[in-house]
């Protein structure tokens, strides 16, 4: 990779066409309202995704998970309010929800990239992930060191929604137009690593669901719990020097094998 190709301030391009700051706003916004709009439509019916029980046993435990990711870590004081909106969650609706994830994994996914129920089978491709991570990680961070403007990106939490019948998760939306731009020109460097044929919805995950088939009157608590919730309209910072490759072996443990500020000028970049 050229380090003349690290642009976080450039106009966003997801999946190579052009994506405006107003245009992803509306559409995430729109996702948002017709998932919770869904819960309330007539003979709506919960359907369990595969993928749902790869990751969550029957009684609610979270079950071995292996693969690695591009994350950033949420602040203490962040890490705090998510945490309330999560016991909130579970005093409406615990019995539809895995056991908890700890406060101290709260991130954003950046950029997924390999994940299975076997470690095994995914060691060379997580080692070739780390290895072109690395590349990324190294040029991102000399480009943060000279745009230092760029560190702080200011997101604001919108509102919680189910996400494809897997998880609860909090919508978040860059506050502007430059933290837009900060936050998916980096996402767009992962695709060189693993492409993904969707983009970024900016979020943090609070629960996972019970792999189950939820009764109607499971379903309107739900729904009422989440109308209840709507407007937080809090700000949040991520800092960008924290933005980390981690493995996990479940949805509640993560373990960070780099993150930007290991690739500061003059310091010995892990291997």
């Amino acid at each position: 990779m050229d380090l003349m190709t690290v642009d976080l301030k450039k106009p966003v391009l997801l999946k190579k066409s052009p994506m405006p700051f107003d245009m992803y706003c509306q559409t995430y916004r729109a996702e948002q309202s017709s998932s919770i709009e869904y819960l309330g439509s007539p003979g709506m019916q919960w359907n369990v995704p595969q993928s749902l029980t790869g990751k969550v046993s029957e009684c609610g435990a979270l079950l071995p998970f292996f693969g690695d990711t591009i994350t950033i870590p949420i602040a203490a004081r962040d890490a705090v309010f998510l945490s309330l909106l999560q016991s909130k969650m579970y005093q409406s609706i615990g019995d539809m929800l895995a056991e908890p994830l700890m406060a101290k994994h709260f991130h954003v996914t950046l950029h997924d990239l390999s994940s299975g129920s076997s470690e095994s089978d995914l060691h060379f491709v997580m080692g070739n992930n780390r290895a072109r991570c690395r590349d990324i990680f190294r040029e991102t961070s000399s480009y943060l060191f000279d745009n230092p403007d760029c560190i702080n990106v200011n997101i604001r939490a919108e509102r919680i929604f189910p996400c494809c019948n897997i998880s609860l998760i909090l919508a978040l939306l860059p506050d502007k137009d430059r933290d837009y731009r900060i936050m998916m020109n980096l996402y767009n460097l992962f695709d060189d690593v693993v492409y993904l044929d969707y983009w970024l919805r900016i979020h943090v995950t609070l629960a996972y669901f019970k792999p189950s088939v939820f009764t109607g009157e499971q379903i309107a608590r739900m729904l009422a719990a989440l109308r209840e919730m709507e407007g937080l309209d809090r700000s949040i910072t991520l800092d960008m020097k924290k933005v980390a490759y981690q493995h996990f072996t479940s949805m509640n443990s993560y373990r960070t094998h780099m993150s930007m500020s290991d690739f500061r000028p003059g310091l010995h970049s892990p291997a």
